[in-house]
């Protein structure tokens, strides 16, 4: 789904279907205000309901505006923030800060995009390693032998790494997330500051599922559906490392929650 189109600002408001993932999506146009209430047996209109007051729509409304507008709002490019991932147990930098467990953070800004690994040891896999803003097309390779690649299809370098010995190489997707630090498990020198949480493929579903929420809620409020708010700063949460494991390899994949769970 695309987070870019712009939102009316008559009588509808468009909320995003779809999650930070901003892939290929439908965008919910939602009737605003609500139409008037049925005429009652005097022939006047019957009240509408209070349950969901004109500041609960407004609030909804902007959450969406503002999710539109955080993609691609600051610059990814490498060495512009702190790197952290999960790595090893912790959300952490490769050789430097380690936050530990978890980091409460305010979400400013995200993108995506794609790194193309010949997913080997050897020690020439590096010097392949490439990138791609949109997964289609090679933007840079780190290694000079590979220069000549930039610029064309990321689908034929896979296979022309496969075909030079790299086998197993394939181009996967990620989240890069600047948010500012609150608090974190282990660091206290980073409150305050902007970083980069980079997600991998298997850390990117619940980031995906925490915004569904969100939006599924701001859609229920804009149509007046009771019971249901937004929270107070719904682009403030936590990430939370967890482990995993499949077919005998074991990694550190996050979670996005509200809220930090019993058992860490």
């Amino acid at each position: 789904m695309a987070l870019t189109k712009s939102v009316p600002t008559s009588t509808e408001t468009t909320i995003p279907s779809g999650s930070f993932e901003g892939m290929d999506g439908d965008t919910a146009v939602i009737d605003a205000p609500p139409a008037p209430a049925p005429a009652n047996g005097s022939g006047q209109l019957a009240p509408a309901s209070t349950d969901v007051t004109v500041k609960d729509r407004a609030v909804a409304s902007a959450f969406a505006k503002e999710v539109e507008s955080m993609r691609g709002a600051l610059d990814f490019t490498h060495g512009n923030y702190s790197v952290f991932k999960g790595i090893n147990g912790a959300l952490a930098q490769t050789g430097g800060l380690n936050l530990g467990r978890w980091a409460k953070v305010t979400m400013i800004a995200w993108d995506e995009h794609y790194e193309i690994s010949p997913s080997s040891d050897a020690a020439a896999a590096k010097e392949a390693v490439g990138y791609s803003k949109e997964g289609k097309t090679l933007d840079s390779v780190i290694g000079k032998a590979y220069a000549n690649w930039v610029g064309k299809p990321v689908d034929e370098y896979v296979t022309s790494l496969q075909l030079d010995g790299f086998a197993g190489a394939k181009c996967g997707r990620f989240i890069d997330v600047a948010c500012v630090v609150h608090e974190t498990d282990s660091e206290d020198s980073l409150n305050g500051e902007i970083i980069q949480v980079t997600l991998s493929q298997t850390s990117i579903p619940s980031f995906s599922a925490y915004q569904e929420r969100l939006i599924g809620k701001a859609l229920a409020i804009t149509r007046g559906v009771k019971f249901v708010t937004l929270p107070a700063d719904p682009f403030t949460f936590y990430f939370v490392r967890q482990a995993a494991e499949k077919n005998g390899k074991s990694w550190t994949k996050l979670q996005v929650l509200d809220k930090l769970p019993a058992k860490l």
